[in-house]
């Protein structure tokens, strides 16, 4: 049997998509920066999220493991006198909440970690682990509720880890860790408290 693909055409631009757990909505950012609902029979789109004035650079949607909930990446800037904009201040996992709209932030910059290449959601949903910094890449985790700044759970020597993925079980967190190649490399005991 041959792949087929078909454009899955939107009046708007369309990057980095999600789909729902039910598979009835396709999340996806849009070129002005806002993110958008797609529903997957019709194509009607909705905005669901339209960043505040100083945030930019939304990245990598991540729908949560129950469908409820979509982090993705964003960056904080502030205005200079003359009204331009500063380069990024602060960067952020945004978490927002599809039944109501309320959005919790992780702020990420504080704690040591920048950028934000990817990301991945525990199973259970009670965590957010991603991936900061080029060349020598850290992988932090982070309660998605917002309740507890990220902590670092591995920081690569050389290389750039990519690629993150958890056991159905929660309790091992796999990446692809790109030296000279890419190996894979599994994590266990990394939530601690018995957890």
């Amino acid at each position: 049997m041959t792949p087929v693909s078909v454009p899955f055409t939107v009046p708007n631009s369309a990057f980095m998509p999600a789909w729902s757990s039910d598979g009835l909505f396709l999340y996806s950012r849009t070129s002005n920066g806002t993110i958008q609902r797609i529903d997957a029979k019709s194509g009607e789109e909705k905005v669901i999220y339209s960043p505040p004035p100083d945030e930019s650079g939304i990245r990598n949607l991540s729908m949560s493991p129950d469908g409820s909930r979509l982090a993705f990446f964003a960056n904080s800037r502030a205005m200079k006198a003359g009204g331009e904009w500063t380069a990024t201040t602060h960067r952020w996992i945004h978490v927002l909440d599809l039944s109501g709209g309320s959005i919790r932030s992780i702020e990420i910059s504080g704690s040591g970690a920048y950028g934000g290449n990817t990301m991945a959601w525990s199973p259970d949903g009670r965590y957010i682990v991603f991936v900061s910094g080029g060349g020598k890449s850290t992988i932090w985790i982070a309660p998605s509720d917002g309740t507890a700044p990220p902590r670092s759970l591995f920081k690569a020597l050389d290389g750039n880890a990519l690629h993150l993925a958890f056991a159905p079980d929660g309790k091992t967190l796999t990446y692809t860790l790109s030296v000279r190649q890419r190996d894979m490399w599994t994590m266990s005991n990394f939530l601690g408290g018995g957890q």
